[in-house]
């Protein structure tokens, strides 16, 4: 078990290095593991004591039992703190010195019946969420005991019937989109357009900033050799039917799935 301070001070003993800490995530009930990504800092199985780390904006806690005292002081620019809610043995909390813009419901005085009455709220919320759950279960599958498994996958399979069919019209009407550009260019500019929509195809697909930004200078330079070809409004519309045949595809791949999965269940 670690400690969520202590062990910023062991890996960020400056305090120039402590204010890249821009997010924290407390997970308990979990391996025990210290993961680290871009500026996202999570910590699996810790306890919470007193947080001090000055750039800190955002803090989530998802658990629902262990940590029973929280303090924090000194973020001047934590906005907000998510599941709070969740900590069931909360006993001490000290949230209003030193956190000039800390967005919270709670006063200092009233914190704990504020809590309660969150929590209150919430369950209603998810009661409420599962008799639409049932009602919309026992719509789509009648007579069957509700199962939000099966319910998914019967979801899933009616947007499938109306996701394939779009996907079938959208690809075709690119396919003949491509073929009156490529009647409009010369041979060795046919094989350009290709190149553009694959490298399209790859800048959907990449979510890595460095990679986009050479993928947008290929993009870039394929585009200035098709100017004198085709217009900027017919390139403009071949990237975005591409791009909206990629997204609905993705969709699909999706939803097949989550069809799948429960199928083999």
């Amino acid at each position: 078990m670690v400690n969520a301070q202590q062990w910023l001070n062991e890996k960020f003993p400056a305090r120039e290095d402590k204010e890249k800490v821009k997010k924290l995530e407390i997970r308990l009930n979990e391996p025990e593991s210290n993961k680290i990504s871009d500026q996202t800092y999570k910590f699996c199985g810790v306890t919470l004591e007193v947080i001090d780390c000055t750039n800190l904006n955002e803090l989530s806690l998802n658990t629902n039992e262990k940590i029973t005292s929280i303090e924090i002081h000194g973020c001047v620019n934590l906005l907000k703190i998510n599941g709070l809610e969740q900590l069931l043995n909360l006993q001490n909390l000290h949230l209003w010195n030193q956190n000039p813009r800390l967005q919270t419901t709670f006063c200092q005085g009233n914190w704990k019946q504020e809590l309660q009455g969150l929590r209150k709220v919430l369950l209603e919320e998810k009661a409420r969420n599962e008799q639409i759950l049932k009602e919309l279960a026992d719509t789509v599958l009648p007579n069957v005991t509700f199962d939000l498994s099966k319910l998914k996958q019967e979801i899933a399979r009616l947007k499938l019937n109306e996701l394939i069919p779009q996907a079938r019209k959208e690809k075709s009407d690119l396919e003949q989109q491509i073929a009156n550009a490529k009647n409009k260019v010369e041979n060795s500019f046919k094989k350009i357009i290709d190149m553009l929509l694959e490298t399209q195809k790859q800048i959907v697909g990449k979510n890595d900033p460095l990679v986009q930004a050479q993928l947008t200078g290929k993009l870039s330079a394929y585009l200035s050799m098709l100017e004198g070809n085709l217009s900027e409004q017919e390139l403009q519309t071949l990237l975005n039917k591409k791009t909206e045949l990629l997204q609905l595809e993705e969709q699909i791949a999706k939803l097949q799935q989550i069809t799948s999965l429960n199928s083999a269940d």
